[in-house]
């Protein structure tokens, strides 16, 4: 049921980039694992806060947030790997918060929230 709802309305298919877990070596120096893309159903809006405002990580910024619902399980950061990657409209996105997962039925849908990368 939940995933006929998210393939009715999605706004796209998007890829998504996910980096394996980085490794450190013998001098203590971190190496990023090799990534990897695959494509995803989404319905994504931009995020306006409202009543609920997620805080964001250090160092992502807030000038531009999207909800994405989806029924594809997004990783965040964490202490072993990078956040998931998700190209909307050209621009990166890193996932930085997921809620769920919400079951109904056979179906499983999760809500993501995605910064838009900053450039240097």
């Amino acid at each position: 049921m939940l995933l006929g709802v998210i393939n009715s309305l999605k706004t796209g298919t998007y890829v998504v980039t996910r980096t394996a877990d980085g490794s450190y070596d013998a001098h203590g120096r971190y190496a990023t694992g090799s990534s990897s893309t695959f494509n995803m159903d989404a319905v994504v809006q931009p995020y306006g806060g409202g009543r609920k405002m997620l805080p964001l990580p250090e160092g992502v910024r807030a000038e531009d947030v999207r909800l994405i619902h989806t029924a594809t399980a997004l990783r965040t950061r964490d202490n072993a790997g990078e956040a998931d990657s998700v190209a909307i409209g050209g621009e990166n996105y890193s996932v930085y918060a997921v809620e769920g997962p919400y079951t109904l039925g056979p179906s499983t849908h999760y809500q993501a929230y995605a910064a838009r990368r900053g450039k240097p």
